[in-house]
C-alpha cells in the first residue's frame, strides 16, 4: 500500500510518532473493553498513522464529506496544545466509546459530527466506515460503509490529492 500522501494545513500534523507513543496510545485506546480480541497493527496501518498523524488535509472528502483533521496519537491528551488535545484519537474515542462497537476506533473527525473509523471487528486489517452521529445511539451504534480496507481508502484520498 501506498502511503496516505494528502494536502495539508502546514503545522497540522502532529509529529514525528515512534512505536512507543503507538504502542501507549494504541492501549490506551482499549482500556477497559471486554472485548478480549484487541486487533494488533499491522504495516499498513502503522505507515498509515504515521503518515496522518494529527493533519488537517486540504480538500480531501470522503463520499463527499470533508475531512476535517485526523486523530492524533501524541504522548499527552490531555496536552493544552487545544489541535492535540480536542483531536486526540484517546480522547474522541472515549467521548463515544458508548455509541461504538468494541473494535471500532474513530481515525478522524469529518464535517457535520461524522467520525471516520476503522473496523476491526472481522480481520486484523480493518476496513473503513463512517459513524453516523445523528443515527447512533448507546449500545447501537450505525455505520457507513466508506472502503473495504485501508489500502483502498488511502488510494482514493491520493487519487483525490493529485
Amino acid at each position: 500500500m501506498a502511503s496516505a500522501a494528502m494536502k495539508y494545513e502546514p503545522g497540522s500534523h502532529a509529529g514525528e510518532l515512534d512505536d512507543e507513543t503507538l504502542s501507549e496510545t494504541w492501549d490506551h485506546l482499549l482500556d477497559g473493553e471486554e472485548d478480549p480480541t484487541v486487533p494488533e497493527f499491522n504495516e499498513e496501518t502503522l505507515s498509515f498513522f504515521r503518515a496522518v498523524n494529527g493533519i488537517a488535509p486540504t480538500n480531501t472528502s470522503v463520499n463527499q464529506v470533508r475531512i476535517v483533521r485526523f486523530l492524533n496519537f501524541c504522548n499527552d491528551y490531555l496536552s493544552t496544545n487545544v489541535a492535540i488535545a480536542k483531536w486526540h484519537i484517546v480522547r474522541n474515542r472515549r467521548w463515544i466509546a458508548d455509541r461504538l462497537d468494541p473494535l471500532v476506533i474513530p481515525i478522524a473527525e469529518l464535517a457535520h459530527g461524522d467520525y471516520l473509523c476503522l473496523d476491526f471487528a472481522d480481520s486484523p486489517a480493518p476496513r473503513v466506515i463512517r459513524w453516523d452521529h445523528e443515527r447512533s445511539r448507546p449500545g447501537n451504534p450505525q455505520y457507513h460503509r466508506v472502503s473495504p480496507n485501508l489500502a483502498a481508502f488511502v488510494a482514493a484520498i491520493n487519487q483525490q490529492s493529485t
